[in-house]
């Protein structure tokens, strides 16, 4: 599915509506469908009674016409004004003297205005559309938004919002103080890049695309898309009868310590369900000895007793790393001196290495990563990188605060830093390579619990011992992590929830996958 941001819908509406009549056409069209959806949802046959808050742009003009058409189907229909627009007669034609228009102005019409809010069942948000920026100047206008916006929500009205819930950022899904918290988001064109990012995914409500021939219009060679199954992609890991485990691949897992030997096992684990044929564990003695009870399957590469990842070893594994198909590092390392020294060393040769295996670096990698000599630097495309926001603030040397104020466009520049791939965790995760933009359309509280992230390493490491390149592995790991957490959030709940319960779901879920190819 398309995801666009706001300047590029907006070039497409254009492109669409050159004329001023096919402008004002498709306001009609627009109109009827929010019309249809009111009276659908509302179920206003019964209640007769819808409100519109309009504002002073085009999906204001959208929110009128709605207006005008439920009053001519006998709803009793009331607007209420940001501000004095001077085309109601265009929008409300017939129905202009049977529709009350309402601006709230002074304090006691503010609390007229909140009686009004009160008595209506439904309520059409046409207030500000997607133009609106969480970095706009505050005015009056916003003021009076505000108090427009916090009545609507503290009532039980049936709400529908116009091409996106008012108080939200399109672009990059970010809100204000106040913002509308929809049953129902009537979007046009294609879905918004900031509706799959967090809070306005919890915002939206239910979606409805309409396209409005603007779609066609859209820039097909650069535009995002949500991260869905990839059927050429699963083909890579369907199994035939005449297989046997060396033709699956060979990963090494560079993981845990004695503080998180539990990071070591559930990637391991994860790269087992994902399929990878033999999977060899690089950890200090304390973390070897658990995890082979764990998981009897995995290989240890011989430490003696040493009690930590040391230095000394990285002559010895360099000699064996063009025997795996795929390298992970980092989920549990820990940042001791020795620890941080070999992992410093194993990346600086691996981005010399041109034919290197792929990489991926995650947690403590990427916290080792983040303190190199003169980080930022250039790695390669086989390396990803998956940072959840504090170590993507680490990463890239600012607070937390703004990589979640602008998600994408953090992950689309550390790509470009690195010519890495970036996959960045959390509600919407985001994947950023050359010139590629993928978005999981997933925000699932479940996998909000420690360990998920150890879990979606092993999975990308999985699928790539196995064939298919960075895009491919990442965006097969996170669909199958992503369905996997929803089938748990089903079953379990968001609050019982642990990450080792996913290893239930997980082999359900591409089970499933390779089926339907």
């Amino acid at each position: 599915m398309k995801l666009v941001t706001p300047k590029e819908i907006q070039e497409a509406e254009k492109k669409a509506f050159t004329k001023k009549s096919s402008r004002l056409k498709a306001i009609e069209q627009a109109g009827l469908i929010v019309a249809q959806e009111a009276w659908i949802n509302g179920d206003l046959e019964n209640k007769f009674k819808a409100l519109a808050i309009i504002g002073t742009g085009n999906n204001g003009s959208d929110g009128l016409v709605a207006a005008r058409i439920l009053s001519s189907w006998n709803i009793k229909m009331t607007i209420i004004l940001l501000k004095k627009r001077s085309d109601l007669k265009v929008f409300l034609k017939n129905q202009i003297d049977n529709i009350e228009c309402f601006i709230p102005e002074d304090k006691s019409s503010f609390v007229e205005m909140n009686k009004l809010i009160s008595m209506h069942e439904c309520v059409i948000d046409g207030l500000f559309g997607i133009g609106w920026d969480i970095n706009r100047k505050k005015t009056d206008l916003n003021k009076i938004a505000n108090q427009i916006i916090e009545q609507i929500n503290n009532n039980q009205n049936y709400i529908i919002s116009i091409d996106i819930p008012s108080g939200i950022d399109s672009e990059n899904g970010q809100r204000q103080r106040k913002a509308i918290k929809a049953d129902l988001t009537i979007t046009f064109g294609a879905m918004k890049i900031g509706m799959t990012q967090q809070p306005a995914s919890s915002l939206t409500g239910k979606i409805i695309i309409e396209d409005m021939q603007i779609a066609k219009y859209l820039n097909k060679a650069n535009y995002a898309e949500t991260i869905e199954i990839d059927k050429t992609a699963v083909k890579k890991i369907i199994r035939n009868g005449d297989e046997n485990k060396g033709n699956f691949g060979k990963l090494l897992v560079i993981a845990g310590s004695r503080i998180y030997p539990g990071a070591a096992i559930m990637t391991c684990e994860a790269a087992s369900i994902a399929g990878t044929g033999i999977i060899s564990l690089l950890s200090n003695k304390f973390v070897q000895q658990t995890a082979i009870i764990k998981k009897p399957e995995i290989v240890l590469i011989d430490v003696g007793q040493n009690t930590e990842i040391d230095e000394k070893y990285f002559t010895k594994i360099l000699k064996e790393l063009n025997n795996f198909d795929a390298i992970v590092i980092g989920p549990g390392l820990s940042q001791s001196k020795k620890t941080v020294n070999f992992i410093s060393n194993i990346i600086t040769y691996l981005k010399k290495l041109d034919n290197s295996p792929p990489i991926v670096i995650d947690a403590d990698g990427l916290n080792i990563l983040s303190k190199m000599t003169k980080w930022p630097f250039t790695l390669s495309n086989k390396f990803i990188l998956t940072p959840h926001p504090g170590e993507m603030s680490r990463i890239m040397q600012i607070p937390t605060k703004k990589v979640q104020g602008n998600r994408v466009n953090c992950a689309i520049q550390l790509s470009k830093q690195s010519e890495a791939t970036i996959v960045l965790k959390g509600p919407g995760t985001i994947i950023a390579s050359s010139n590629i933009l993928k978005i999981s359309n997933y925000s699932l509280p479940a996998l909000a619990s420690p360990g998920t992230g150890d879990i979606l390493t092993g999975l990308i490491g999985g699928l790539l011992t196995q064939g298919l390149d960075p895009i491919e592995a990442v965006s097969l790991a996170v669909h199958f992590h992503a369905l996997a957490g929803k089938e748990l959030e089903k079953d379990i709940g968001s609050i019982s929830a642990k990450a080792s319960d996913l290893f239930i779901y997980l082999p359900k879920i591409i089970k499933q996958s390779t089926k339907q190819v």
